[in-house]
């Protein structure tokens, strides 16, 4: 009969992969095939069923003196299960293996179990079947009715035999749904939060938060703190949680269950959406080792140990930065030190950066891509073209974004350590305001200085941040400043006069609230750590006081008859043939940069419809076709 049934075992191996030792796969063979056997002669009443039982407990002590134990008692060892619940799990293998023994239910089970014969036993052993015993409350076995009775059948849950075989197939639902990625490097700050959360854990429903900013190493920190216990970590992804009641306790019993079979630990970002409930269920009802991170904690979990992650400074982005490129650092030096200043990115992401990265080259476009990708459905991403050299300003102007410039640029070096930082009371980006009619080239300035800096460029329209209702500016406010945190870019606020305005005299409520929306996106722009410019056509309306939160104002004039003439000679693409023309007449054209631009390209599209090369009727054409649009007299250029 043993033959037979390591036969049928073996047969029922066939399609596992073969990853595991070949001793332990056919030592594991032959402990199962016997205790099938022992199933299948308990059921007969053989004579024999107590000699077989005896040969099983005893290949299974062989496995478990080579500390390399058999399948079922790994799994008894997972769940904590009695040696009834084993029985009952080999019973439900029997079933689907064992020619002849059909399906199982509890007087099956009761006939199998030598140590239930008594009647009060079992009555016992029914509570073994009661939904938060292990076998249910893991999903180990699925009972056909609600209510237990002998009737009853069951069957062993296919992931379970499987594992009972020597395979670890996963779930592929609930696989999906739990997310193994590499954490980074714990901040080395962080070490004495951990300390702290292994003195105070309790180990009968082992739980921890972080709170903390984004970035902060929330989930370095907890998979350290896993590691103190033997486990790894895997992040609970939200949008696979099933939204009904029913489907979600099922779903976390199967995720609690995995969490035993994988060791790990399951961490919850609960500022994601529906993460606030998902933690609350997860600590209430997991008895597995769970982590929920978030920048704030819990109110239904105060009695788990809370560790506060601070934001990472710079040098402790450099220290992992070090730590993760390990050699390739070197090669990096001053650059290393500017990347970790500019990009605020997180341990995760700094791994991540680190193990994709092809070569040195490439790292800075790999951070400002990270760094930037919550601002993309929040503002316009515009891709700056122009270089300082571009733009064409008066000298001191020039001089100005210069200024601008090398501050956002020498920061690590002015700021490090023993540096300026520590005397800086409201933060350590940089400010400026662009003032200026329209077209004078206020948003070029901002990509050419986003140009020179190799930064991304976000523009912000204000007039459709501010909204009407009380608070609610601040929230989208806050909603933007969030998503930049990282830094790596440069943040340009436009039409600045939807929210800025002569708002000293608090006249009523709406005035009051006026001035703590400008307060608000102040400090939000001096706390932010790349650069953050703000333009207005209307300078005279902002209030004095607020200006001088600004550490720059950038007046840019419209430009002279001079500047005009340069404008023109840049008008026109290298690609686009024009005929004869004057730009010493054409400077007297009394545009700015931005109506030149129109102009020229209007012109040129009034050629092309000629089929000859842009000449001085054909601009003649387009200005007084834009004079009217800004409903000015063409005057007497002729």
């Amino acid at each position: 009969m043993r033959t037979a049934m390591l036969n049928t075992v073996i047969n029922a191996q066939e399609s596992i992969p073969d990853d595991r030792p070949a001793d332990w796969f056919s030592a594991n063979a032959a402990t199962v095939a016997l205790g099938l056997s022992w199933i299948s002669a308990r059921l007969a009443l053989a004579d024999d069923a107590e000699e077989i039982r005896k040969a099983y407990d005893s290949a299974r002590t062989r496995q478990l003196n080579a500390n390399d134990p058999a399948s079922i008692d790994r799994l008894g060892d997972l769940f904590s299960l009695a040696p009834f619940d084993l029985d009952v799990l080999l019973l439900g293998c029997a079933a689907h293996l064992v020619h002849g023994i059909g399906s199982a239910d509890l007087e099956m089970a009761f006939t199998v179990c030598d140590a239930i014969e008594p009647p009060e036993a079992r009555f016992l052993a029914l509570g073994r079947f009661s939904p938060d015993a292990p076998l249910r409350r893991f999903r180990l076995i699925e009972m056909s009715d609600s209510a237990v009775q002998l009737q009853s059948r069951f069957t062993i849950d296919e992931r379970i035999m499987r594992l009972l075989l020597g395979d670890d197939q996963r779930v592929a639902a609930i696989d999906q749904a739990l997310e193994a990625e590499d954490c980074g490097p714990l901040p080395e700050h962080n070490l004495d939060i951990v300390d702290r959360l292994c003195a105070s854990m309790d180990m009968e429903r082992p739980a921890a938060a972080l709170v903390g900013a984004a970035r902060s190493g929330r989930r370095a920190t907890g998979s350290a703190l896993a590691r103190r216990f033997g486990l790894g970590i895997r992040t609970l992804l939200l949008r696979f949680l099933p939204s009904d009641p029913g489907e979600r306790r099922d779903f976390f019993a199967l995720v609690e269950r995995e969490a035993a079979i994988g060791r790990f630990a399951v961490l919850v970002d609960i500022d994601e959406a529906d993460g606030r409930l998902a933690g609350e269920d997860l600590l209430r009802g997991f008895s597995g080792f769970t982590i929920v991170v978030g920048k704030c904690p819990l109110e239904t979990a105060r009695h788990v140990p809370t560790g506060h992650c601070r934001p990472l400074a710079t040098a402790d982005r450099l220290a992992i930065w070090r730590a993760v490129l390990g050699e390739r650092s070197t090669a990096l030096k001053g650059d290393l030190l500017e990347i970790a200043e500019h990009f605020a990115l997180g341990p995760r992401e700094i791994a991540r950066i680190a193990r994709d990265l092809l070569d040195e080259e490439t790292l800075w476009d790999a951070c400002r891509s990270v760094a930037s990708r919550d601002l993309l459905g929040l503002s316009e991403r515009i891709v700056p073209r122009f270089g300082l050299e571009d733009i064409v300003l008066p000298p001191k102007v020039l001089a100005l974004l210069h200024a601008i410039e090398a501050q956002v640029r020498f920061k690590s070096r002015v700021l490090g350590p023993g540096g300026f930082a520590e005397q800086l009371v409201r933060g350590r980006g940089t400010t400026a305001l662009f003032a200026g009619p329209s077209g004078v080239g206020k948003t070029m300035a901002a990509e050419v200085l986003a140009h020179s800096l190799k930064l991304d460029l976000f523009r912000i329209d204000l007039s459709s941040v501010v909204s009407k209702y009380i608070g609610e500016t601040e929230r989208n406010l806050r909603q933007l400043f969030d998503a930049a945190e990282a830094g790596g870019c440069v943040l340009f606020f436009d039409e600045a006069d939807a929210l800025f305005g002569k708002r000293t005299e608090v006249k009523d409520s709406h005035d009051r609230y006026a001035n703590l929306e400008i307060s608000y996106l102040l400090q939000r722009m001096e706390a932010f750590s790349g650069l953050a410019i703000l333009a207005t056509n209307l300078k005279n309306n902002l209030d004095p006081a607020f200006l001088r939160r600004l550490r720059y104002v950038v007046d840019i004039p419209f430009p002279d008859a001079a500047e005009r003439e340069t404008l023109w000679r840049r008008a026109f693409p290298a690609g686009t043939l024009t005929d004869d023309l004057d730009y010493p007449k054409l400077s007297r054209l009394d545009f700015s940069g931005g109506n030149i631009s129109v102009v020229a390209i209007n012109a040129a599209y009034l050629s092309a419809a000629e089929n000859c090369a842009v000449g001085m009727r054909h601009i003649e054409r387009a200005a007084r076709a834009e004079f009217h649009k800004l409903d000015r007299d063409f005057g007497g250029w002729a």
